[in-house]
């Protein structure tokens, strides 16, 4: 379609706008288009999909949803071109110019706006139309302006062989965001009949588990591999009825290693990390509370921050307050609702949910005195009638089915023994249509043999195991649950955190309860300083 002799003739320093950029068509012809030496200008149908679309090498993107082009937009001659007219002046404040080629493979809603948008003398490149084959378009455009309608389908035989060059080579992978597994292959076409996937949509046929379509091979420059972008969406509860189109937290992860919009990850399964202990992961977090009220280091958040971009500047204060409003937005809880808040710690990101929402919340830790201060420091807030904390074991939690609205568990699930069997809980606990939000640590590719020591030593030091990403959406679907989304964050919030930690703050020591595990491989945050390896998810589920 791009580059072809038979297609777009695409050159360098060419201006394609491709609809659909995050979808399986469009997140190819992104890659290709970067490739060439173009410039790739995105469409895409939510803020979601706009980042994936990013992720994969768009120089701009635009919100479709932003320019009031709908499904519709192609039947009315008018609309057409008022939306041509407000994209193009988007396009144009953003590269200068008019796209010189058009890759669409929509149809009838866009059809028309693909002709009326590409510039004088340029080419509209078609290959379906998913939204209808009847099309209309002002033929004026077309003739009067010189311009083209090129029609492709597959490829040729030479064609397909210097594609699968590319995927061996790694300068183009396959955006594959979800894996079904066979018995719900409904729930996978289900997904892409309401456009709520990003890339390709896999079924699991043969193969037993998402690890065996993803081996572990090396691959440097010149070796074969297949990569591919995980995230898992599933079509939306039928009786959450408040929960938003296009709401599934989606973005692109991709694992070749040796690709240049690779920062993702395939994650380990290590049977050698040792287990941690409910009891003694509760006596920790009493040495560090009870030290940290005493020298004056307190905080209601103990957890990472979350910056929105590279050069933000907001403060660590700002961005873990940033990371809690993050899993917030992802609850979709009202003041109707009751919030299960998994490892409670001393009761901020909880509180903050009341806060921002009106929810009901119930905490559990099992650290006695981060209880006894969430409740505390509860009271203080006026929100005791609002928000209470427990100690509980979240292996065996003290509640009756169905019981919440939505679980959430901000760095909680690392310090757990089996993930699988607090996610059965959680499950039990949760509603129909009810909603898991969690983070969690895993090892990025490409992994390190042995791992470097560092994450060793962060896991030994504060009882942390990493979770095994392959194994995450089987882990979740025999838990009950299905996965909404699966996001490596680290460029937001582990890296930059542990930057923020390392730095000197004038006349401000230590805090000593880092010094209370008894052990002589002491963690400090400079220690993962460039450890790029040591990655934080953002998992989102529902109970179906």
């Amino acid at each position: 379609m791009l580059v072809s002799d038979r297609g777009a003739r695409m050159k360098q320093g060419d201006v394609v706008l491709i609809w659909g950029a995050s979808g399986g068509l469009g997140a190819y012809a992104a890659q290709l288009v970067k490739n060439g030496g173009g410039i790739a200008v995105g469409v895409v149908g939510s803020e979601e999909k706009a980042e994936a679309a990013r992720r994969l090498g768009c120089d701009v993107v635009v919100n479709r949803e932003e320019i009031g082009i709908g499904d519709d937009t192609g039947d009315d001659p008018a609309q057409v071109a008022a939306a041509g007219k407000r994209l193009g002046r988007q396009v144009r404040a953003a590269v200068g110019a008019d796209p010189d080629i058009v890759f669409e493979h929509v149809g009838r809603s866009t059809f028309g706006i693909s002709v009326f948008i590409v510039r004088r003398g340029g080419t509209v490149v078609t290959c379906g139309s998913s939204t209808g084959y009847i099309h209309q378009f002002d033929n004026r455009y077309l003739w009067m302006r010189l311009k083209r309608v090129i029609g492709s389908h597959v490829a040729n035989l030479q064609e397909q062989v210097e594609c699968a060059r590319l995927f061996e080579q790694g300068g183009v992978v396959p955006t594959l965001s979800s894996l079904f597994p066979l018995s719900e292959v409904g729930e996978a076409t289900r997904l892409v009949q309401l456009n709520q996937h990003i890339g390709k949509v896999g079924v699991l046929c043969l193969a037993p588990s998402a690890a065996s379509v993803s081996p572990r091979r090396s691959c440097a420059p010149g070796s074969a591999r297949t990569p591919s972008i995980r995230c898992g969406p599933s079509p939306p509860a039928p009786n959450r009825s408040r929960e938003p189109p296009g709401s599934p937290i989606q973005l692109v992860q991709l694992d070749c290693p040796s690709h240049p919009l690779n920062r993702k990850a395939v994650a380990m399964t290590d049977s050698a990390q040792t287990l941690p202990v409910p009891e003694a992961v509760g006596k920790l977090y009493d040495r560090l509370t009870l030290t940290a009220l005493r020298d004056g280091t307190f905080n209601p958040n103990i957890h990472i921050g979350f910056w929105d971009t590279p050069d933000s500047k907001a403060t660590l204060e700002e961005a873990v307050d940033r990371l809690t409003d993050v899993l917030i937005e992802r609850l979709l809880v009202d003041e109707t609702d009751h919030v299960l808040d998994v490892g409670c710690g001393v009761g901020g990101p909880g509180l903050r949910v009341v806060e921002s929402t009106g929810a009901r919340l119930t905490g559990i830790s099992i650290s006695e005195e981060q209880v006894k201060t969430a409740n505390r420091l509860a009271e203080e807030a006026g929100r005791a009638d609002r928000a209470v904390f427990q100690r509980a074991d979240a292996m065996q939690l003290p509640f009756e089915d169905a019981s919440f609205d939505a679980v959430m568990a901000l760095e909680s699930i690392i310090h757990m023994p089996d993930r699988e069997t607090v996610l059965t809980e959680v499950a039990r606990v949760l509603r129909p249509g009810g909603r898991l939000v969690l983070t969690d640590v895993f090892e990025r590719a490409p992994q390190k043999v042995p791992r470097h020591p560092s994450i060793d030593k962060f896991c030994r030091n504060f009882m942390v195991t990493l979770a095994d990403v392959d194994g995450y959406v089987a882990m979740l679907h025999r838990s009950g649950l299905r996965l909404r989304g699966l996001l490596d964050i680290t460029e937001h919030t582990q890296q930059r955190t542990f930057q923020e930690l390392s730095r000197p703050v004038e006349g401000t020591d230590r805090p000593e309860a880092l010094g209370q595990t008894n052990l002589p491989d002491l963690f400090q945050p400079s220690d993962m300083l460039g450890v790029d390896e040591f990655g934080c998810l953002l998992v989102a589920a529902v109970r179906p």
